[in-house]
C-alpha cells in the first residue's frame, strides 16, 4: 500500500506515519510538501491513498483535493489538519475529500483509514456491478437487433411502436423509422378497442398468445401469431412482441420459443443485476454512515474504560489516605456524602455499563458487515461456500421483514463447504424468506433445515402460511407468473431461483404446498464435485 504524506511540519508527517502504521503494518510511505512535489509524486508514484494537511507552504488543501481528483479520482484523500472551521471543512467533504481529522485527535486516523480503503473497495465493486449491467443492457439490444424472429417493442399506453428489429422491417416491408412512426392499430386489423383491450391483458399478463391478421406496405395482409408481454427498458414500462407468420409455423417454431426464452432470461437478469446494484450502493452508503461513528464511540468508550479504572484506583488509594490523615469529623461528612451520591455503585456498574455498549456497537458492526456480505458481487468468482453462513447474512437482512409475522425456527445439521456463488445463492434465499413472510398473514412460523444425503445438501424452507393451490402449483417457477395483486410482485423471484439452482449450480429447486397448510420449499445442490474439488486442492 503505497501511502502520501502532505505535510510540511515533519514532527507532524513522524506522527501520521506511524498513527498509519499501526493499520497498514507493510505501507510504504512517502512525504511531499510543495505542489511540484505532490504533483511529480501523482504522476509517477502513484499512491493509493493520500493524507494531506490543508495549510502548505505554496498551495492548500482545497488544490490538492483539485489536481488529486484530476488525475485519480478514485484514490482516497483525507485531510489531516491542525485546526479548520466548519464552512471549509463542508467546502473539502464537496470537493471530493473522503474525511477529515484534526491533529489532536489523531487516534481516529486508524479508523477512518480503515473505512476509507473499504469504502473503495466497495465502489469499486459497485461500479462492476454497474458495468456487468450496462453490458447485460448491451446484450439484450444485440439480441433484439440480431435475432430472425420479428420483435415490436410497443408503448401500451399510446399504442406506438417504439422500436423494431431488423427483421421486422424485412417482414413488414416498412424502414425502421417509418415503423417506429405508426401505431400498432395500423398494423392490427382488429377494431381500436380490441387492440388496445388485448394490449391490456398481455401488459397485465392475462394472456400472453394471439393470433391476429397484421397489415405489410405492400398492402398485403397476413395471419400471424403474437407472444407479448411486459417488460421494463431504460425505466418505461413497455410491452414486448415476438410475431411470426402462422404459414412459416413449422420452419420458425422452435427458433420463436429459443428468442422467447432468451428475451426473457436477459430480462431476468437486468431485473437481478438492478437489484444487486442498488443494494451495493446502499452497502457503501451504511458502511459510510455508521462505520465511522462506530469507531468514534468504540474508541471512545475504550478510553473511557481506561479512565474508569484510573479513577477507581485513585479514589481507593484516597480513602486510604483520608482514613489515615483526615480529622474524623471530616472523613464521616467525606463518606456520608459518598454514600449520598452513591459513588460506591457507581464505580461497582461503570465497567458493566461500559462492557454492554461495546457489546451493542459489536452487533452494530456484525450488523453492517452482514450487509456487505449479502451485497458483494461474487458471481464472476466461483468459491467455497458455508450455507450457515449464507442463511444467517441472509436472515440479517431481511429480519425486518420477519419480525413481526413469523418465528423463525433453525434446525441446523452438519454441511461441508461446496463450490458456488455466494452472492447469488444469498437472492435465492432472500426470494423464499420473503415470500415466506409474505405467505403469513397474521403470525405463523418458518422452519429452515439443513441437512447431508449422499452427495447432496438440502436446503428446506417451510411456512405456515396460506399456501398454494394445486392448479398453480405447476406453473410457480416460470416468469412472470405472479398470483399476488398487480403491482405487488414481478413475477421474477421464484423463476430467478430455479434458474440458479438449477443452470448455475446443477442442483434442484421442488416446492411441496397445501392451501391452508403452507407451502416447503426445498433445495438440493451437488455435493460429490465439491468433495472431489476440495480433495484435489488439499492434495
Amino acid at each position: 500500500m503505497r501511502v502520501l504524506i502532505l505535510e510540511d511540519y515533519d514532527s507532524d508527517a513522524d506522527l501520521i506515519e506511524r498513527e498509519t502504521q499501526e493499520v497498514l503494518p507493510q505501507a510504504q510511505c512517502k512525504r511531499a510538501i510543495y505542489r511540484e512535489e505532490f504533483i511529480a509524486a501523482l504522476d509517477n508514484w502513484r499512491p493509493e491513498l493520500i493524507l494531506a494537511d490543508y495549510t502548505l507552504p505554496d498551495f492548500d488543501g482545497m488544490e490538492a483535493l483539485g489536481l488529486a481528483r484530476a488525475r485519480c479520482p478514485d484514490i482516497p484523500l483525507l485531510i489531516v489538519t491542525g485546526s479548520i472551521d466548519e464552512e471549509t471543512a463542508v467546502a473539502c467533504m464537496r470537493g471530493g475529500a473522503w474525511n477529515y481529522i484534526l491533529k489532536d485527535r489523531l487516534s481516529r486516523l486508524g479508523p477512518a483509514i480503515v473505512d476509507a480503503l473499504k469504502r473503495r473497495e466497495l465502489e469499486a465493486a459497485n461500479r462492476r456491478n454497474l458495468e456487468a449491467l450496462r453490458e447485460r443492457e448491451a446484450r439484450y439490444r444485440s439480441l433484439f437487433t440480431n435475432n430472425h424472429a420479428v420483435m415490436l417493442i410497443i408503448d401500451p399506453q399510446s399504442a406506438l411502436i417504439v422500436d423494431a428489429n431488423p427483421a421486422a422491417v424485412a417482414y413488414y416491408g416498412w424502414s425502421r423509422d417509418e415503423l417506429k412512426g405508426k401505431k400498432i392499430t395500423e398494423l392490427n386489423t382488429l377494431p381500436l378497442a380490441e387492440v388496445k383491450a388485448e394490449m391490456a391483458r398481455a401488459h397485465s399478463e392475462q394472456r400472453r398468445h394471439f393470433c391476429f391478421k397484421h397489415r405489410r406496405a405492400d398492402g398485403s395482409t397476413r395471419a400471424v401469431e403474437v407472444f407479448a408481454g411486459p417488460i421494463t427498458l431504460e425505466g418505461r414500462s413497455l410491452l414486448y412482441s415476438i410475431v411470426h407468420d402462422i404459414g412459416e409455423r413449422a420452419r420458425v417454431e422452435e427458433e420463436l420459443q429459443q428468442a422467447y426464452d432468451e428475451l426473457k432470461a436477459a430480462q431476468s437478469q437486468l431485473v437481478q443485476n438492478e437489484k444487486m446494484a442498488a443494494i451495493g450502493l446502499l452497502a457503501a452508503g451504511v458502511a459510510h454512515e455508521i462505520n465511522n461513528p462506530v469507531g468514534f464511540v468504540t474508541s471512545n468508550l475504550g478510553s473511557l474504560a481506561k479512565y474508569g479504572r484510573r479513577l477507581q484506583q485513585f479514589i481507593k488509594r484516597q480513602d486510604e489516605v483520608l482514613k489515615r490523615c483526615a480529622e474524623p469529623e471530616s472523613h464521616r461528612e467525606l463518606a456520608a456524602l459518598a454514600r449520598e451520591l452513591r459513588i460506591d455503585e457507581i464505580l461497582n456498574d461503570m465497567p458493566a455499563l461500559i462492557e454492554e455498549s461495546l457489546e451493542g456497537t459489536e452487533r452494530v458492526k456484525t450488523i453492517v458487515q452482514s450487509l456487505k456480505n449479502f451485497s458483494r458481487s461474487d458471481r464472476q468468482h466461483e468459491d467455497w461456500v458455508d450455507i450457515h453462513q449464507c442463511l444467517e447474512d441472509t436472515l440479517r437482512v431481511v429480519w425486518n421483514e420477519l419480525k413481526y409475522k413469523a418465528t423463525v425456527v433453525k434446525e441446523y445439521g452438519q454441511l461441508p463447504p461446496i463450490r458456488g456463488f455466494p452472492h447469488e445463492l444469498n437472492q435465492v434465499l432472500v426470494n423464499l424468506l420473503i415470500n415466506a413472510g409474505q405467505a403469513i398473514s397474521e403470525q405463523g412460523e418458518i422452519r429452515i433445515n439443513t441437512w447431508s444425503a449422499g452427495n447432496n445438501i438440502h436446503i428446506a424452507i417451510a411456512d405456515t402460511g396460506s399456501g398454494i393451490a394445486a392448479e398453480h402449483l405447476p406453473r410457480v417457477f416460470e416468469p412472470f407468473f405472479t398470483t399476488k395483486e398487480v403491482g405487488k410482485g414481478t413475477g421474477l423471484g421464484l423463476s430467478i431461483s430455479y434458474d440458479i439452482i438449477t443452470r448455475l449450480h446443477g442442483g434442484e429447486l421442488t416446492v411441496d404446498s397445501e392451501p391452508g397448510r403452507g407451502s416447503v420449499f426445498t433445495i438440493r445442490l451437488p455435493l460429490s464435485l465439491a468433495k472431489r474439488d476440495k480433495v484435489e486442492e488439499d492434495g
